[in-house]
């Protein structure tokens, strides 16, 4: 989950740069450009976010405004339209990356239970519970990927089983997938699994 951060969004440099340096917020100039992967956007209250195009993905963007005589207007269009929060500016450091932080994994949460219901949605043969479990800890681990030992614990919690009930359950999900443009790769490198899609439905990040 990518964390972005408009340059007009009204933040002092403390608390810009502790958001940069923190939780890694890449800074944007324009709306024109916003990534296909899953991101949460902290930016002013701007008329453009209210665009058709634009719209939909309020619901990832924290608004940030100054507290002035228009706030009742700004307050009412943008949680009306679907913000995920606004904050009022000035803010102190700790507070916001603590407020951004819990925003950043909520939404990561909501993004992830709303894509493995459209996976399953997409499937021929119902997932189970276990292949449920490996494609959660897929979705939530992102680029970063996932080992064995937390496929393990994702799925069986503290019981340890033997590697080939790990290796089974991935066989058997890959080709529940098939057809779908959704896959599981082994990364040999780090020997860990990744989820990739080659399916405009399903963004991953």
């Amino acid at each position: 989950m990518r964390l972005l951060l408009h340059t007009l969004t009204p933040l002092d440099e403390i608390v810009r740069s502790h958001l940069i340096e923190t939780l890694n917020a890449e800074e944007i100039r324009d709306f024109s450009n916003l990534p296909l992967v899953p991101f949460v956007l902290v930016a002013p209250p701007h008329r453009l976010l209210l665009s058709e195009t634009i719209r939909p993905l309020l619901r990832s963007t924290i608004i940030v405004t100054e507290d002035d005589a228009n706030s009742d207007l700004v307050y009412e269009t943008f949680f009306s339209a679907g913000a995920l929060d606004i904050l009022l500016a000035p803010l102190p450091a700790t507070y916001a990356r603590a407020k951004i932080k819990h925003l950043l994994k909520q939404t990561r949460i909501q993004h992830t239970r709303e894509t493995l219901n459209l996976i399953k949605g997409l499937v021929q043969k119902p997932i189970t519970q276990t292949e449920a479990a490996f494609l959660k800890t897929l979705l939530l681990k992102g680029e970063t990927g996932a080992s064995r030992e937390q496929l393990n614990l994702a799925a069986w919690r503290n019981v340890i089983v033997v590697n080939r009930s790990v290796d089974t359950h991935l066989f058997n999900l890959r080709r529940k997938l098939e057809g779908t443009r959704v896959d599981i790769h082994f990364r040999r490198s780090d020997r860990k699994w990744v989820l990739v899609s080659e399916n405009p439905q399903i963004r991953l990040g």
